[in-house]
């Protein structure tokens, strides 16, 4: 009987060993992810003279976001990091290049400076924009809440809520609709930038 019982054990640690083994090997690869910056459908060439220097920044996320994992809402009160995809560039500073990029290609002509510029450099405008909600929900889309404001136009500032499907469930077509609701933003604030010069407040 002590000769069966040696032998159950001693199979019951093999079985735990290759169990081990097996997950070892299992494990899964890491992927990265990074926004894009997407042409605008009709980009509008400023005016003679509209030319402008543009301070982007500062651009601020919630700390919850701005973290290596792709974060994503199971319920209004439940968030999920997704260990095994990841972002290939801090989230905040992946927002503001896509941003600039983006208004770049709006705003032909224009030149844009990331926060914080040199105190040489004086801006015509300076765009600032606060990123309040960044993430997929329960609905599998994409939803961007956000307030952004431009320092040398007068008005109160503005306020973004956006929700855009992605196309399948997967986290490329997420991060993609996440660049597609970034391009929405870019277009309203480059809108914005269009209008009549308004002077130099800095």
């Amino acid at each position: 009987m002590r000769g069966w019982r040696r032998k159950g054990l001693g199979l019951v640690l093999m079985l735990v060993a290759v169990a081990l083994l097996a997950g070892c090997g299992a494990r899964p690869e890491t992927r990265l992810y990074l926004l894009s910056a997407l042409a605008p459908d009709a980009p509008t060439a400023p005016g003679a003279g509209q030319t402008m220097v543009i301070g982007l920044g500062p651009v601020t996320l919630p700390d919850y976001l701005d973290r290596p994992q792709i974060i994503f809402r199971v319920s209004a009160n439940r968030l999920e990091a997704a260990d095994t995809h990841r972002w290939a560039e801090p989230l905040t500073a992946s927002v503001a290049r896509v941003l600039a990029e983006n208004l770049a290609a709006q705003l032909p002509g224009s030149r844009i400076l990331n926060y914080p510029w040199s105190s040489g450099e004086t801006p015509d405008f300076q765009v600032r924009v606060e990123v309040l909600r960044f993430d997929a929900g329960p609905d599998e889309a994409v939803h961007l809440l956000a307030t952004w404001s431009v320092r040398g136009r007068e008005g109160a500032p503005r306020r973004v809520d956006l929700t855009v499907a992605a196309p399948t469930h997967d986290f490329e077509s997420l991060v993609r609709a996440e660049s597609q609701a970034l391009l929405t933003l870019s277009r309203e604030i480059a809108g914005e930038l269009r209008g009549p010069a308004a002077g130099n407040l800095f």
